[in-house]
């Protein structure tokens, strides 16, 4: 099972596309995918090798909801724990107990004695039970917790089914199906190696790189808004300059020593145009800088000029009155 945009031409793995590109959720094509890997497992012989792959967004394309879950219950608790917050965590634990493929369901129906699962995380900490949803790993879980995270959520929102089923599997629990004699799960690739090998091309391409690491985790509209706070900088934790951020002083004032006059150079650094401010300036889309007020008539250009001059006549007739006190003062 694959996004539909992942589909290639191969010689012996078949693809199945799943669902559409970008769109997270279940769908009538994700379970009917999911059916034929479990029915493909469940008919392995004992001394075959099954090898499961694995990657982030594998909950949403192996759905295989329980009877008598359908696919609108699915999407609508996805889509509520989705909008209201949950972490990834609430979201998979739910899912889980509302699949025959997740919390280790894959591995139960898998008919051979060796299985060896291959995981690509896309989860911070690399939790081999929450990638996924764990179709390969036995869910440490309870229906109790499921119920839980649906509580602290608007009950008129949750399928009346949903809530029905998981309070049976937390009183009754079905025995489970043995798992193969030899379950091996390795994490093959995480978010912690793709952060690493970014950075390390970077700086091999000459940029100088700031790596906040791989742990980042929240509420992903609040997160952004951190990150970019955090790349409008001009120092670091420890009071450093950023990188291509240089500061000085050229001095105080004439006629006011109390008053440093300072300045500001950005070397290579990438300011988004809508953070600037091009009043009588611009700096077009592809990286001319012009004045505005060449654009405009010789009168309009004229006035512009004397009122943008005349809100420093107050300033600078200050400075000189506060120089010729200070000479005063030193020649009496």
């Amino acid at each position: 099972n694959v996004p539909d945009d992942c589909m290639r031409s191969t010689r012996k793995i078949h693809l199945h596309p799943a669902r559409p590109a970008g769109v997270k959720e279940p769908t009538a094509a994700g379970i009917a995918g999911s059916d034929e890997i479990l029915r493909r497992v469940s008919q392995l012989q004992a001394d075959d090798l099954c090898i499961v792959l694995l990657s982030g967004g594998g909950s949403a394309l192996l759905p295989a909801p329980q009877p008598p879950i359908t696919l609108d219950d699915l999407l609508q608790v996805t889509r509520l724990l989705m909008h209201r917050g949950a972490t990834i965590h609430e979201l998979n634990t739910v899912r889980t107990w509302l699949s025959r493929m997740k919390g280790g369901g894959l591995a139960r129906h898998c008919a051979a004695d060796t299985l060896w699962g291959l995981i690509v995380s896309d989860v911070v900490g690399d939790p081999i039970s929450i990638i996924a949803s764990g179709p390969t790993v036995e869910t440490q879980s309870t229906a109790l917790e499921a119920i839980e995270i649906l509580k602290r959520m608007p009950a008129e929102e949750i399928p009346e089914q949903v809530i029905d089923f998981l309070q049976q599997r937390a009183t009754k629990i079905p025995p489970p199906r043995s798992l193969p004699a030899q379950l091996t799960n390795q994490v093959i690739g995480n978010n912690a190696v793709a952060v690493n090998a970014a950075a390390d091309k970077a700086k091999k391409l000459g940029y100088d790189v700031l790596c906040w690491g791989s742990d980042n985790q929240g509420e992903a509209s609040e997160e952004g808004q951190r990150f970019a706070l955090r790349c409008q900088q001009l120092r670091d934790e420890n009071h450093r300059h950023l990188p291509g951020i240089e500061t000085g002083e050229v001095g105080p004032k004439i006629g006011d020593n109390f008053t440093e006059t300072g300045y500001l150079r950005l070397r290579d650094v990438r300011i988004p145009r809508t953070w600037m401010l091009m009043r009588h300036q611009e700096v077009t889309e592809d990286g001319k800088y012009i004045k505005k007020d060449q654009s405009s008539t010789k009168g309009e250009q004229a006035k512009s000029n004397v009122s943008q001059y005349s809100t420093m006549l107050a300033i600078r007739g200050g400075l000189v009155m506060g120089a010729g006190y200070r000479l005063a003062q030193g020649v009496t």
